[in-house]
């Protein structure tokens, strides 16, 4: 009989059937009957003939040369089976910080699932595929596979990898200048590693220095003294930062530290006796004073110039600082001051005035040097005088013909200065 080998999964536990057995009476023939007969019972409790690896059956008759057969063949009896060995690929965890979670990989080469297994709990803890990290140091897992019916257990492969500390938040702040009173500081501070957390300021010295805005790095200062400031983040620790303070001192200013000067608007020209406002700034915002240069011709209290005159007026503007401020340089403007125009009337009662006062000059002049004898006791006459309005302007010649003589006079018009009334006098030759 010949029998070939089954497929593999045909019959699970036939092994290595296959060959030729020979029957015959020969020495150890006894042995190979029960052999031949062995592989009879196993045929028939397979249900038939044995099952070829194409698929088909083949069978010799027994009046076939028997003789002349080999059978080998191997029973395996369930228990008995060699297990398949299996192998583990287990991937290296990278190193993290503590509270960091690892997910794991590894595979069996028989594809089953892999089990893993923490040797270090108090470092790390495991759960499925997910490593959970709790404190710092060396975190040891185990991954394990324990085999089934046809594979054995994979011998276990263990990996290992470093949980590091978390370095807890920390602030730096930089050291803020020593300044004086009055002068604004710019804050600069930071955090590392960073948490999210804005970093905020606040004064310790109130008194001294303020914060405006903790979300803004800005101090003012106010008064001499030391000013503490405090760099802090909303939370408790480990998720935010301690609180870091730095202080600097806040002196007095020193006078003249802080230069200043003045914007003067040229003011406009005007008339005599018109007023005019001046306006005039410093840098500092300190309050500008004004003095008039030109006292006869214009005079000034507060903003406002009384002019009082013809003529140039000077105004000059002042600011003399602080304890911060030096004195600004004075800075002077100039315009001019015009004559008040007489009125039409003024000036035709000044004319009619001088008319008639040459008028009568020239007919006494006449009476005299046709009468001899009042010339020896002249009669003693008033002064004449005309009450005129005031004129502020030049002095004018003025040309008077008297009737029906050739005498010409002329008559210069002289206002007195600061007063109301105008002296006409004859001009003489």
């Amino acid at each position: 009989m010949d029998l070939n080998q089954p497929p593999p999964g045909k019959m699970p536990h036939l092994r290595g059937l296959g060959g030729k057995v020979a029957l015959g009476l020969a020495r150890g023939g006894r042995s190979r009957l029960w052999q031949f007969l062995g592989v009879l019972l196993l045929a028939a409790v397979l249900g038939g003939p044995a099952r070829l690896a194409g698929g088909g059956y083949q069978e010799t008759s027994p009046s076939a040369k028997v003789q002349n057969a080999w059978l080998t063949a191997s029973v395996s009896v369930p228990g008995t089976t060699t297990p398949i060995p299996q192998t583990i690929r287990f991937a290296q965890p990278p190193n993290v910080t503590v509270g960091a979670s690892v997910t794991l990989f590894a595979a069996a080469s028989s594809e089953l699932p892999v089990s893993f297994s923490s040797d270090t709990p108090p470092v790390c803890t495991v759960a499925g595929p997910t490593v959970t990290t709790l404190s710092a140091g060396t975190c040891t897992i185990t991954a394990s596979q324990g085999g089934n019916a046809d594979y054995a257990a994979a011998p276990d492969v263990s990996r290992s990898f470093q949980v590091q500390a978390v370095a807890p938040p920390a602030i730096t702040f930089a050291q803020p200048p020593d300044v004086t009173v009055g002068t604004s500081v710019t804050l600069s501070a930071s955090v590392s590693p960073q948490d999210g957390l804005a970093v905020l300021f606040s004064s310790d010295t109130p008194s001294v220095c303020t914060v405006p805005d903790p979300a803004v790095p800005a101090v003012t200062t106010i008064a001499v003294g030391t000013c503490t400031i405090t760099a802090y983040q909303h939370g408790d620790p480990p998720r935010a930062a301690p609180d870091v303070s730095r202080s600097f001192q806040v002196s007095p200013a020193r006078a003249g530290s802080a230069a200043q000067t003045i914007t003067f608007v040229q003011p406009p020209g005007g008339k005599a006796g018109a007023r005019v406002t001046l306006s005039a700034s410093a840098s500092s915002g300190l309050p500008v004073s004004f003095s008039s240069g030109t006292p006869p011709v214009c005079t000034v209290v507060g903003r406002t110039v009384t002019t009082v005159a013809p003529g140039p007026c000077t105004i000059t503007a002042s600011q003399g600082g602080n304890a911060r401020y030096a004195a600004a340089p004075d800075v002077s403007r100039s315009f001019q001051v015009s004559p008040v125009t007489p009125g039409l009337a003024a000036t035709r009662i000044i004319v009619l005035a001088a008319v008639i006062l040459a008028a009568t000059a020239a007919a006494v002049a006449l009476v005299v040097r046709r009468r001899p004898w009042l010339h020896s006791h002249p009669p003693t006459a008033p002064a004449l005088s005309v009450r005129a309005v005031p004129h502020t302007g030049p002095p004018r010649m003025v040309s008077v013909h008297a009737t029906g003589t050739d005498a010409t006079h002329t008559v210069r018009i002289e206002p007195s200065p600061g007063a109301g009334t105008t002296t006409i006098k004859e001009a003489r030759p």
